[in-house]
């Protein structure tokens, strides 16, 4: 039993999602790249616990609310950035196993056409 035209259709839209997958992941890393280093350059309260540190001890941060504020912000950020890269990693490992069975059925749809099944 072949593969019919719809389901080939199917198959190389896929593969056509893949194919772009491959300048779409590395375009999503590079940017978060750029994000992690942009905010840890310009705003480093805001990604870097030291410098949070360092000003606490320097009393250049007031009020005891602002100062746990102050603490916490950069755990909270740096978990959210961690989480967009394992969401990145997440689709890009579910893409590489879906290439992987497509070209499975790819195979076995052509060992069937080669056979006259």
């Amino acid at each position: 039993m072949g593969l019919s035209e719809r389901q080939r259709t199917y198959l190389d839209k896929r593969g056509r999602l893949l194919r772009y997958w491959r300048f779409g992941g590395v375009f999503l890393v590079l940017l978060w790249l750029g994000l992690v280093a942009w905010l840890w350059i310009a705003h480093p309260l805001l990604v870097n616990p030291i410098v949070v540190q360092q000003r606490l001890q320097a009393d250049r941060i007031a009020g005891g609310t602002v100062q746990l504020l102050a603490a916490m912000l950069p755990i909270a950020i740096d978990l959210a950035l961690l989480l967009t890269l394992f969401v990145v990693v997440l689709v890009a490992v579910a893409l590489r196993n879906e290439r992987r069975y497509r070209d499975i059925v790819r195979t076995l749809a052509r060992g069937e056409d080669d056979r006259g099944v």
